[in-house]
C-alpha cells in the first residue's frame, strides 16, 4: 500500500468508491474506514483501488445524521456501535479539521462526521497501470 501525504488529502476523492468497513473506538480515540478505492485528483488523476482512512488521537469528533422525518440532526457522540457510512460523498480537509460526509449504510439517512485534531494516515493500492 501507498501512503498518501498529508497535504494531498484535499484531492482525495471517493464518491465513486464504497465503504468495506468502519470501525470506530471512541474510547481509544481511534476510526478506521476501508474503502474499496480512492480518486486523487492530481495531474492527470490517479485511481486507487482498496485502502483505508485511520484517525487517532484526535482532540474531538463530531457524529451526526440527518433525520428526514422530524429534518432535524441526531448527535451519535456517545454511541460506540455508530452506524457504518455506506460511502463517502464529501471531504473537507484542512490542517487541523476534517469532515466526511455521506450516507448511512442501513437507514439511507445523510451522516456527517467531524474530527478535529487527528493523526490520519491514508492509504491505497495503487491500480496496477498507476505511476503513483
Amino acid at each position: 500500500m501507498k501512503k498518501i501525504q498529508r497535504f494531498l488529502l484535499p484531492y482525495l476523492s471517493f464518491t465513486d468508491f464504497n465503504v468495506i468497513n468502519l470501525n470506530l473506538s471512541l474510547k481509544n480515540k481511534k476510526l478506521t474506514i476501508f474503502i474499496d478505492g480512492a480518486y486523487l485528483n492530481i495531474n492527470n488523476g490517479i485511481y486507487f483501488e482498496k485502502g483505508l482512512l485511520r484517525f487517532t488521537n484526535w482532540e474531538s469528533i463530531s457524529i451526526r445524521k440527518y433525520d428526514y422525518h422530524f429534518k432535524t440532526w441526531i448527535h451519535l457522540n456517545e454511541i460506540e456501535n455508530v452506524e457504518s457510512l455506506e460511502n463517502i460523498c464529501k471531504t473537507s480537509f484542512s490542517k487541523s479539521h476534517v469532515i466526511l460526509s455521506g450516507f448511512a449504510k442501513k437507514s439511507g439517512q445523510w451522516m456527517e462526521w467531524e474530527i478535529t485534531h487527528a493523526k490520519i494516515v491514508a492509504e491505497f493500492e495503487p491500480e496496477p497501470e498507476s505511476e503513483f
